[in-house]
């Protein structure tokens, strides 16, 4: 299971991916004491079940670029993406889907309700 680790659906498929015998890699744009600030992901990564990766430094405070720069990444290392929710055309979820589809980088699901 590959995600960009944010709270909420991120979070959610992660745990379900780990409770069913899975890993997970996580590309973030939050700094590294974001991410160890839940007790349940730093077991994660304590116990080899979730990698944790940053294109950048893993202490710079979290930024809007550095967010949509990780989407290459995820989907890229990705057989199969799926887009829950998209609030608008300006998002990262929309950008990042648009350039997964440009790039042909995994097949790409939808929901659309």
């Amino acid at each position: 299971m590959v995600s960009g680790g944010a709270r909420g659906s991120d979070l959610e498929a992660t745990k379900s991916a780990i409770l069913n015998g899975g890993k997970a890699i996580w590309f973030v744009a939050v700094p590294v004491n974001e991410v160890l600030k839940n007790r349940m992901v730093k077991e994660w990564i304590e116990t080899g079940k979730l990698l944790v990766c940053w294109d950048c430094n893993p202490f710079a405070p979290f930024s809007s670029k550095t967010a949509l720069r990780r989407n290459k990444y995820i989907y890229a290392n990705a057989e199969n993406a799926f887009v829950c929710q998209v609030n608008s055309k300006i998002s990262g979820t929309f950008s990042g889907a648009n350039y997964c589809l440009k790039n042909k980088l995994c097949e790409l699901f939808v929901f659309d309700n």
